[in-house]
């Protein structure tokens, strides 16, 4: 059994989809540079390590404890699996997001979602709704982007405060729903 499937597949599923009891996202729909900034901010304290993070720190605790191959043979190992489509469980109106979306968002994540290294801003088209809302949480409320040292984060801080209200980013989650099906994500871009 691989070191994947030992750490990873005990939160993620043996086909790393995600868990929503558990928090944990379907990361086999996350592009090669983006999982392994995450895997770096959870291993380092960038992410994970506030108190208030119950999940953020059960992740950096299980990374912390692999060695540099053992997460280099886990993200290739992750690198080979399907995506998996994200399904939407938050109500909202995917046509009333779209122009907030733009407002908010696009900047940074793209028009397709897909995210940008350049900024190290997530591929939020790879993840289902109940995930970003609760990231969306995190920053809010201080959980997430907290580190000194996390200027994606703090970025992001910044930027979840603007949308005007909960129905508002309820449209906009919905309308990044739409973008997985829209623009397919390339997962092993670099």
């Amino acid at each position: 059994t691989s070191v994947f499937q030992q750490t990873c597949a005990t939160c993620d599923g043996s086909r790393e989809e995600g868990n929503q009891s558990l928090m944990a996202p379907p990361i086999a729909n996350l592009t090669g540079w983006y999982a392994r900034e995450q895997v770096t901010k959870f291993r380092s304290g960038l992410r994970g390590t506030d108190p208030r993070d119950q999940h953020g720190q059960q992740m950096h605790e299980a990374v912390s404890k692999l060695s540099d191959e053992q997460i280099r043979d886990a993200l290739t190992e992750l690198a080979t699996l399907p995506f998996v489509p994200p399904m939407a469980a938050i109500n909202g109106s995917p046509n009333a997001g779209e122009e907030p979306f733009r407002d908010f968002c696009m900047e940074c994540h793209r028009y397709n979602g897909h995210g940008e290294l350049a900024f190290k801003s997530a591929p939020i088209a790879a993840l289902p709704d109940w995930y970003i809302n609760a990231q969306i949480a995190k920053f809010i409320d201080g959980r997430r982007g907290y580190h000194p040292d996390d200027e994606a984060g703090h970025k992001m801080q910044k930027m979840v405060l603007r949308p005007e209200n909960k129905e508002q980013l309820a449209n906009i989650i919905a309308y990044i729903t739409t973008l997985a099906k829209e623009h397919p994500i390339k997962k092993n871009s670099k």
